[in-house]
């Protein structure tokens, strides 16, 4: 390893080129390490290992597991509505552990509808204040998706393919398809 990073800092650093015979080598050298540190830290070779084995949160390991299988049987929509699932679970409960610090979601209102009494008061502008309310929904989740550091242009491309997931009382998902855009098969 040492002489892997000297190698290494040459490189960067010092602009050296090495020969192919070394880079060969040193990738030869990698490899086995990476091996033998995955049996080490994880009980199995890292190059037998899926990414999906190295997530902590088992909820949503098993639903991008369940997405794997979906594209194993070319069924894409049901991917990318297991991966839509798996990402919104994923980021409530990562969210649920920024309320336990803040003493509450920096990210939802406390207030999301309006009683029946307050609609009939209200008429018309009941319906505006519903729209109102959606709008703001929509803001808050791009200041929580911002907020986690998620590559929002890569996020909007993938939830213009992917179902809306409904987050519900029994903190279950159901993943909803308002406007099949019509998966593409790749």
């Amino acid at each position: 390893m040492l002489r892997l990073n000297k190698i290494r800092v040459n490189v960067k650093h010092q602009a050296v080129r090495q020969s192919p015979e070394t880079i060969a080598e040193m990738r030869a050298v990698t490899t086995m390490f990476l091996s033998d540190a995955g049996v080490v830290l994880f009980g199995s070779s890292v190059m037998a290992m899926s990414e999906l084995q190295l997530l902590d949160d088992a909820e949503t390991r098993a639903r991008l597991e369940d997405a794997e299988k979906d594209v194993s049987r070319c069924d894409f929509k049901g991917a990318i509505s297991h991966a839509a699932v798996a990402f919104r679970g994923l980021m409530d409960r990562h969210e649920l552990r920024w309320a336990d610090a803040w003493g509450g979601s920096p990210f939802r209102s406390r207030q999301s509808s309006l009683s029946l009494p307050q609609r009939q008061k209200l008429g018309q502008l009941a319906d505006y204040f519903d729209h109102v309310t959606r709008e703001t929904e929509d803001i808050r989740a791009m200041v929580r998706t911002l907020a986690f550091r998620v590559d929002y242009a890569r996020y909007v491309r993938f939830a213009s393919i992917a179902p809306h997931v409904h987050a519900m009382a029994d903190d279950s998902y159901l993943s909803e398809w308002v406007n099949d855009p019509g998966v593409p098969d790749e």
